[in-house]
């Protein structure tokens, strides 16, 4: 929203539908007594936060956003570096996670 002018309530409520159901599923199904589909939400929600977050930093990058000093550019850039490199291992790990969860035997 920052970087096209777009509402910055329209980017919240994008955020809040990623983020606020699957949270508040996991918390209905614990409550239910549904420990597997908790555990189903809570992956959703952790992925959701994960894409979120890179494709974040994904904006950042190629609207060429970027520190004004020098010095702090060049910290920026190392970390920018190694945020992606986190999420998108991240990412990859949960994206096994998934798969060998739904390969699983089906009672």
């Amino acid at each position: 929203s920052v970087t096209t002018g777009l509402s910055s309530t329209l980017a919240g409520v994008m955020v809040a539908v990623a983020l606020l159901s699957p949270a508040a599923t996991v918390g209905i199904m614990m409550a239910a007594g549904r420990p597997q589909l908790a555990i189903g939400a809570g992956l959703l929600l952790v992925a959701n936060v994960a894409c979120v977050s890179l494709a974040a930093q994904l904006v950042f990058v190629l609207k060429g956003i970027k520190p004004r000093l020098w010095a702090e550019q060049r910290s920026a850039r190392k970390a920018v570096v190694a945020n992606m490199l986190t999420w998108i291992v991240l990412i990859c790990l949960l994206a096994v996670v998934i798969a060998v969860r739904q390969a699983g035997p089906h009672p």
